[in-house]
């Protein structure tokens, strides 16, 4: 139940030439609506609430820790750069810093850690995806996290918008909103009237955003919704190519295994992982490109020495769709790599090249695909 949108559309959305888009697309760019359903296929058990005993700590701590890296309004617009210079984006007061902050003192556990090299990586991960949801970066980039809240075109009643046909009874039916009302919102594009329902007992102990969906866009729910989503809902595959079998949430898959091919997994495991199509095998890329970034970034502004190499970011099994269609390739920069046929890749390990990294939203001419 995933309807990505258009990569042209949403590049003429922001350079001003429409106002709204519509219809399937690619998965690059415009948040897409990844909070899955556990309806959405036969091996996922995605969006189960459970408590999450592992989320205790400081908030003061955790506040320190999130200040020291984004220490100033500077400090954060310069990560979500487009966000912040087009003026199509929508997403910068929404998913403010302001705003984050305020719900991150609402989850001490979220970044809490003793350790920074821990809370590092549960903030790169975590913004990560959220950047891939919220994106309205060119192919190659890394700097358009944020720029949407909500998912882009579907502000009118359309098919890319209905997240409840499929659905099991009564989520297919029953929902106030249903059909086309229960679309991607907030930082990590909350989707389908049950991931509202339980997501909203979650941060408020009532059905407030399962009746009135547009309610996560107030204030500082559209992060602490996805907050307590990451912390407190568990989901992926039962049968798991990650390290992390079974189920779990994306806190404890990053801040007790590593394992960020598993917050992916429990987002959106059904589309993603497992045996992917080469378009998916791409926007996961996308998403290891944002929390490769991040965490030299966040490395680099606490002063710690960044590890030698990044593992645990895929969630594919092995001979995916990636080895077929060259969907994404390895390179020595972006536009090297999407202008000649290089060795297919998931993740940079599986460059051999020196200097080579693995690269996505890659043109298939080059390898006489279309």
């Amino acid at each position: 139940m995933n309807f990505p949108h258009h990569f042209l559309c949403v590049h003429l959305l922001l350079a001003g030439l429409l106002t709204a888009c519509g219809g399937p697309a690619t998965y690059e760019t415009g948040p897409v609506g990844d909070v899955e359903s556990p309806e959405t296929g036969p091996e996922d058990e995605l969006g189960v609430v459970t408590p999450d005993t592992t989320n205790t700590g400081s908030s003061d701590s955790s506040i320190a820790f999130l200040t020291t890296v984004f220490p100033d309004e500077a400090s954060w617009e310069s990560v979500f750069v487009v966000a912040h210079t087009n003026a199509n984006c929508n997403g910068k007061e929404i998913l403010s810093r302001a705003h984050f902050l305020e719900a991150a003192g609402k989850y001490p556990g979220f970044c809490g850690s003793d350790s920074d090299e821990v809370n590092v990586r549960e903030l790169a991960a975590f913004l990560a995806n959220v950047s891939l949801e919220t994106n309205g970066a060119a192919p190659g980039e890394t700097n358009g996290g944020l720029c949407f809240a909500s998912e882009v075109g579907c502000d009118a009643e359309g098919a890319s918008c209905d997240y409840c046909s499929g659905l099991t009874a009564p989520w297919n039916t029953a929902p106030p909103q249903c059909p086309f009302g229960y679309y991607g919102r907030g930082a990590l594009q909350i989707t389908n009237p049950k991931n509202y329902h339980d997501t909203s007992m979650l941060v408020f102990g009532d059905d407030r955003l399962y009746q009135n969906p547009d309610a996560i866009l107030e204030g500082a729910t559209a992060w602490e919704a996805s907050l307590a989503f990451w912390s407190g809902v568990e989901g992926g595959l039962l049968s798991s190519a990650t390290s992390v079998q079974g189920r779990t949430t994306c806190h404890q898959a990053i801040v007790d295994s590593g394992d960020f091919g598993k917050t992916v997994e429990v987002i959106n495991g059904n589309l993603e992982c497992g045996n992917p199509g080469a378009a998916f095998v791409a926007k996961t890329a996308k998403r290891v490109a944002y929390y490769k970034a991040y965490l030299a970034l966040f490395y680099n502004r606490l002063g710690l020495s960044a590890p030698a190499g990044v593992s645990k970011t895929s969630c594919a099994s092995e001979g995916g769709a990636a080895a077929d269609t060259n969907a994404t390739r390895c390179g020595s920069e972006w536009s090297v790599a999407d202008s000649t046929c290089g060795d297919s890749c998931t993740t940079d390990d599986d460059c051999v090249n020196p200097g080579e990294s693995c690269f996505a939203d890659l043109s298939l001419e080059p390898c006489g695909l279309q």
